[in-house]
């Protein structure tokens, strides 16, 4: 029987609650060249495996709210906070009369899938639950279908009717309205406890031979709470389908203190992914689609959340809520080729997941929290290890938590995680650990772990520090499998090795008084039982601190440390090690964020700069390409120093995120922009995918962070905080990406730009990154002019048109700076861009020449 596709009531549904507030999860996306795509995953129907009531078959997160689907029809639920009451209400979209055998089916499954831990049963466990993008309900009246699909961004229920169906025989009754009625406009209007639900009218047309005759539709009010639809001019010969639009808009759950969202990690993977984690103060996390549960815990202040994303489009891949029914929080992840997921963070109730075999299935009993490390197959599905990291009690010994997981990062040659942070001396260690016991008393220790690749046991175990307090923020791991630690201490006895940059504390003598706290560099040799090199770090002489919370292993060998410094004397003078030539040598304020590269002895920095303005500044994450190019973030205020043509300029708000990128030398500033809204922005991770693409992760305060149209999220949802995720080109203005790159021996050949493209700028160029090293290589502009091979590369200008060249040579890392003064040059001016760089016997291929991706360049 046909049906014709005739869209028509496309209503838009909008809460009126002005007591409602929001306190749900917003993961968003913001640029100047977005990399972002449409809100699939809030629009993906999941399936019901036996996480959600029996009733339900299908559910879907959508921007303001939670659709359900049934065999009675589609269900609409909505949570509130007025006072201390917690309001749960929604509504019920009941297709009245109508014949319930047929059930409700699924309609084209899409990619990602959705998996369940909460408790320690595993038999409770939901993995790997289809999504798909639509449902649909056959003969729910005779000859009326009727499905339930995302249409831009909106969800919309269509009503299908055969030729010579019954239209006033299709009733839907809107259990919970206490009133019906159409406005002036023609817009329907449902009265609810929470305030209105209002339902705009879209188009209308039916199927004549093929074309689309567009007809006009009416509600039409039965009731209270049932209406129907009227369509005059139907030809009922004719097949017709009704399209009403379901956007509905609504503040939604509570802004209460302790039920923050926040976003604390992010790591790249295989196939252009991006991961993120962190807490969710609500059951209903967004990026898992589920129906109201007034029966969560008042109390309940945090669950773990695993995202996977698609970092060129958005689209989610898979996602997970995982906890105990406490205070659990994840911080930390990491990405292994294989797209297994490792995670670390706390927990504090005694029932979170963990599987048979692991190294601590069980939790002791305690007050503070638990230190957790778990992994995820490559979908999410499965948790293929989970395990507790915990010493034998913290009960009446110390005020702070039994072990506090700060940073984790995977030995890609075996396997084994290596997972750090601060914790007590009744944690776990090895035999021949360097340190076994730490202090063990009244202060916190450094803790590092390595544990072997099935997650049942530690390959090593150590703590690290002196007789104060002592905290490792960041890992990093090099070639050698060395792992090195930084952070912060207390301690004037922090283990220091000979020969070292700064081996003592301060040269303060103790009776003028001695620094707050400095940071440290340490190396660990692979076996874990003795150090390579140790070094403090921070400023000589004068009362300071020096907190350093980012870490990476540079690819030519040593280390590039960051964070943040106040180091100050009475008279305000910055009393930090900055190297000539440096970006900024000097201090922007009373305290600034910082970067650092180390050799590998730790016998001096090869560089050490500043990057900070008039307020206080602080570096939190750090990424580095194969060429050495770091890629920061952090928080910063208003002054802190961008790059002309950014994504955002100047500061919006009281604190804001930030996205750098710094050559490898430490001396340019090759792209910088604040990220945020009016009020507070925090970044806390940053991940680098190969081609350059850049994400930052963190929390947001404010109503109008910069986001893209087309973002998972784009409208803050009124929540207490939000998680964001912004994902950069870092190109300034005028200046637009196309075609890939090929790989050298260090990855995709990378093009940048040193400056934004203004007419008549002497300071402009390009740089290239992660190209053969110590090679020749041929900077090409001329006319894009699609695919062609050239020596082996792909070559995406045209080369039957002009092309203007010039050579350069790269470094030892396969870094080269290309300067093009634009003098002379006029506004509108468009130059096509690309690299050519010969490979070398230390970087080989079966190609002669490789090519990097292309630029347009608007000049302006």
């Amino acid at each position: 029987m046909d049906r014709a596709s005739i869209r028509s009531l496309r209503v838009g549904m909008s809460w009126v609650a002005p007591a409602a507030l929001l306190m749900v999860v917003s993961v968003t996306a913001a640029a100047q060249q977005p990399r972002t795509a449409r809100a699939t995953h809030g629009h993906a129907f999941v399936e019901n495996l036996g996480q959600w009531p029996s009733h339900i078959a299908f559910a879907s997160r959508t921007n303001s709210g939670h659709v359900t689907a049934s065999r009675e029809g589609i269900g609409l639920h909505a949570v509130v906070e007025r006072g201390d009451e917690v309001v749960a209400s929604g509504v019920f979209l009941r297709f009245e009369g109508a014949d319930l055998d047929n059930g409700v089916n699924a309609q084209l499954e899409l990619d990602g899938v959705y998996s369940y831990f909460r408790g320690n049963d595993p038999a409770q466990w939901v993995r790997g639950a289809r999504s798909f993008a639509g449902v649909r309900w056959p003969e729910v009246h005779p000859g009326v279908d009727v499905v339930l699909r995302s249409e831009g961004g909106a969800l919309e229920y269509d009503l299908i009717l055969a030729p010579r169906a019954d239209l006033p025989r299709l009733v839907l009754r809107c259990e919970g309205a206490t009133g019906a009625r159409v406005t002036e406009s023609g817009d329907l209007v449902l009265e609810t406890p929470l305030g209105e639900l209002r339902q705009q009218l879209g188009q209308t047309w039916q199927d004549a031979g093929g074309a689309r005759e567009k007809l006009l539709a009416r509600f039409v009010v039965l009731g209270q709470d049932r209406f129907g639809f009227e369509v005059p001019a139907w030809d009922r010969a004719l097949a017709l389908t009704i399209d009403p639009g379901l956007e509905w808009s609504t503040y939604l759950g509570s802004a209460q203190p302790g039920t923050n969202d926040l976003g604390y990690g992010v790591a790249a993977g295989p196939g252009g992914t991006v991961t993120l984690v962190g807490v969710t103060g609500w059951i209903d996390f967004p990026n898992t689609p589920t129906s109201y549960q007034n029966s969560h815990p008042r109390n309940t202040v945090g669950d773990w959340f695993v995202t996977r994303l698609d970092s060129a489009s958005g689209a989610i891949i898979f996602s997970s809520l995982i906890g105990s029914y406490s205070d659990d929080r994840a911080f930390a992840v990491g990405v292994d080729t294989a797209g297994r997921t490792v995670v670390t963070g706390t927990a504090r109730g005694e029932d979170f997941p963990t599987t048979t075999g692991a190294f601590q299935t069980f939790p002791i009993p305690m007050d503070g929290s638990r230190g957790i490390v778990l992994r995820l197959s490559p979908m999410g599905t499965d948790l293929e290890y989970s395990t507790y990291i915990q010493g034998t009690s913290n009960e009446g010994i110390h005020a702070y938590d039994d072990f506090f997981p700060s940073a984790v990062v995977i030995d890609e040659s075996t396997g084994a995680v290596i997972v750090v942070g601060t914790g007590d001396g009744l944690l776990p260690t090895t035999p021949g650990a360097f340190d076994p016991v730490g202090d063990g008393v009244f202060w916190p220790s450094g803790y590092i772990a390595r544990i072997d690749p099935t997650g049942s046991f530690l390959e090593w175990a150590t703590f690290l520090g002196g007789t104060r307090a002592d905290y490792i923020y960041a890992v990093a791991l090099d070639s050698e499998c060395r792992v090195a630690v930084t952070g912060r201490t207390d301690s004037r006895d922090f283990p220091i090795t000979p020969g070292v940059f700064q081996p003592e504390y301060s040269s303060l003598p103790p009776t003028m008084g001695a620094p707050s706290l400095m940071s440290f560099l340490t190396v660990f040799e692979p076996s874990g039982s003795s150090l390579a090199h140790s070094t403090y770090f921070g400023a000589q002489g004068h009362i300071d601190f020096t907190n350093a919370r980012a870490l990476a292993a540079h690819p030519d060998g040593g280390w590039v440390m960051a964070g943040g410094t106040g180091s100050s004397s009475g008279e305000g003078a910055i009393a930090f090690f900055t190297t000539p030539g440096a970006y900024q040598e000097n201090p922007g304020g009373e305290g600034d964020g910082f970067v650092v590269r180390f050799d590998e002895a730790l016998t001096y920095p090869r560089f050490s700069t500043f990057l900070g303005g008039p307020g206080a500044e602080h570096i939190r994450a750090i990424a580095i390409d194969h060429s050495g190019v770091l890629s920061l973030s952090g928080n910063c205020f208003s002054g802190f120093p961008t790059t002309a043509g950014a994504a955002q300029l100047t500061n919006a708000g009281i604190t804001d995120a930030f996205a750098a990128r710094l050559s490898p030398d430490g001396s340019r500033l090759l792209y910088s922009s604040v990220l945020g809204g009016g009020d507070y922005d925090m970044g806390e991770a940053i991940t680098v995918q190969p081609d350059g693409v850049t994400t930052v992760v963190g929390t947001t305060l404010s109503y109008d962070y910069p986001t893209t149209a087309n973002a998972l999220y784009p409208d803050y949802q009124g929540g207490q905080s939000e998680v964001f995720a912004t994902t950069l080109d870092m190109m300034p203005t005028g200046v637009a990406p196309f075609g890939r790159s090929t790989p050298s021996c260090l990855g995709p050949v990378q093009l940048g730009v040193l400056s934004e493209p203004r007419a008549g700028a002497g300071d402009f160029g390009f740089y290239v990154s992660q190209a053969a090293p110590s090679s020749h290589g041929w900077l090409a502009l001329g006319v894009r002019g699609g695919m062609h091979l050239l020596g082996g590369a792909q070559f995406l200008l045209d080369p039957t048109h002009r092309l203007l060249r010039r050579g350069f040579v790269t470094d030892s890392d396969g870094f080269a700076v290309i300067p093009l003064a634009l003098s002379g040059v006029g506004i509108g001016t468009r130059l096509d861009a690309q690299v050519l760089v010969r490979r070398t016997a230390a970087c080989p291929g079966a190609a002669r020449l490789a090519s990097s991706n292309g630029l347009r360049v608007d000049v302006h």
